[in-house]
């Protein structure tokens, strides 16, 4: 049972007694669910529970004491209201050092008890609040950490991770190579409520055409003894979970026309198996491709791609982040903890960064900050920069842009905490964000 928000709930063994309870608190617009057994009250309980628990003391088949306990060891904050009998005051006050909100004697005082039910509640709402915007603060924090990246296109991809995550749909991640699909991947798990479940990730560019049939769907072999041996395949594996389609672009078309099925039906059947299975599982597929252009050549299923391109999330490549290439380099080369040996990140090298092209990405980027720790030429080819041939000003430029955008990132769209870090007087930094069109209001939460 999924209890509703806004609820008060009753644990109660006097019948009569909860039922006017229930009733009086119904007229006042709560929302009230009584139980006269405990435990199965007890069943209904979160600690995301978003109410009151008013509690008797005094049951035939539980101690309201030992049940008092086991409340505040699913939540300690759990608002519960203890009533009794004018014989039990000593033990309601020991409730109450026990951590209880309150208690009331019967008869209740009605205009004193409502007051303190309307309190409780109150309180119980600001802290579930409170929990939401700091599991949404940490989310961002791990978002930051984990999909990196100053440049406005990554702060976009950023908030739309966090507002999808959760999102009851398949998606599509498309970019080009070593861009990071697989890290936005994981960050929309993340966060998810699939987090810590079941998280299968397949390179359909590797699967074997003749074998592929049995590693999407399962098998189950005869034997003499009627009893089939199973063997799970990745959609089973992955069930209750997140199932990462790498490259799809490149799974076989015999497995496309089946994967629409399991898609659509959220079931499957294993080769040879005579009983359906049913999937809860959410899909995440990677292309580098242009599915569009495949499909207009008969290379991939046009059903398949509509029905994979419900929500679709786009990797911008390295070249078209701005300051990013700088940012990036010297987050990765904190990964080598090279202390007072680590080279001098010049002015140079950060014009030939912002210059390349980078047409391995992210992951030719990462390479490139490992050369670099070890003393070597950042560029594999020794090239200083690309094709671009943007002058040092114009590199300048991009660079002081992206300082200014991760340091209101940073700040969440602060301008006094941003002058502050980037120790510049605030007409200059208002000056500065009009030259590059940057509005502070993106990077507020």
């Amino acid at each position: 049972m999924t209890l509703p928000p806004s609820k008060i709930l009753i644990i109660d063994d006097d019948k009569d007694f909860s039922a006017s309870l229930v009733q009086m608190l119904e007229v006042e617009g709560y929302n009230v669910v009584a139980y006269n057994d405990p435990f199965a009250a007890l069943r209904t309980i979160s600690a995301d529970f978003d109410g009151v628990i008013l509690l008797d003391l005094r049951m035939p088949r539980a101690s309201g004491e030992d049940l008092l306990e086991r409340l505040l060891e699913i939540d300690d904050k759990l608002p519960v209201i203890i009533i009794t009998g004018h014989g039990d005051i000593p033990m309601a006050v020991r409730a109450l050092k026990q951590g209880a909100y309150g208690f009331f004697a019967k008869p209740l005082q009605i205009e004193e008890f409502m007051h303190d039910v309307q309190r409780a509640q109150t309180l119980r709402s600001v802290e579930i609040e409170r929990r939401k915007l700091a599991r949404q603060i940490e989310m961002r924090d791990d978002l930051l950490n984990t999909v990196q990246g100053t440049s406005p296109k990554m702060v976009q991809l950023r908030q739309s991770i966090a507002k999808i995550g959760s999102a009851p749909v398949d998606v599509l991640i498309q970019g080009e190579t070593g861009s990071g699909k697989e890290v936005v991947a994981r960050a929309l798990v993340q966060n998810s409520t699939r987090q810590g479940k079941p998280f299968v990730a397949v390179n359909c560019g590797n699967i074997h055409v003749d074998r592929s049939m049995e590693e999407f769907f399962g098998i189950e072999i005869p034997t003499d003894n009627d009893e089939p041996i199973v063997q799970k395949g990745h959609f089973e594996r992955a069930n209750g979970g997140t199932l990462l389609l790498d490259e799809v672009e490149s799974m076989p078309i015999n497995i496309q026309i089946r994967l629409l099925r399991v898609l659509q039906e959220r079931s499957l059947l294993r080769i040879n198996g005579t009983q359906a299975i049913d999937l809860d599982i959410k899909i995440l597929a990677t292309t580098k491709s242009d599915l569009r252009m495949l499909v207009d050549k008969g290379q991939f299923r046009e059903d398949l791609y509509y029905r994979l391109n419900g929500v679709t999330l786009s990797v911008p490549p390295l070249r078209g982040r701005g300051a990013d290439p700088v940012v990036l380099f010297e987050l990765f080369l904190k990964d080598y903890d090279l202390g007072e040996t680590q080279p001098a990140i010049t002015t140079e090298l950060m014009s030939d960064l912002l210059s390349h092209d980078w047409p391995g990405n992210v992951r030719e980027l990462k390479n490139a900050a490992k050369r670099f720790a070890a003393g070597l030429h950042v560029f594999a080819d020794s090239a200083k920069q690309g094709n671009r041939s943007d002058s040092l000003s114009v590199r300048v430029a991009s660079f002081e842009k992206g300082l200014i955008e991760s340091t209101l990132e940073r700040n969440e769209g602060s301008l006094k905490r941003t002058m502050l870090d980037l120790d510049v007087p605030r007409k200059t930094l208002q000056d500065k964000l009009n030259k590059y069109g940057i509005s502070r209001k993106n990077y507020a939460p």
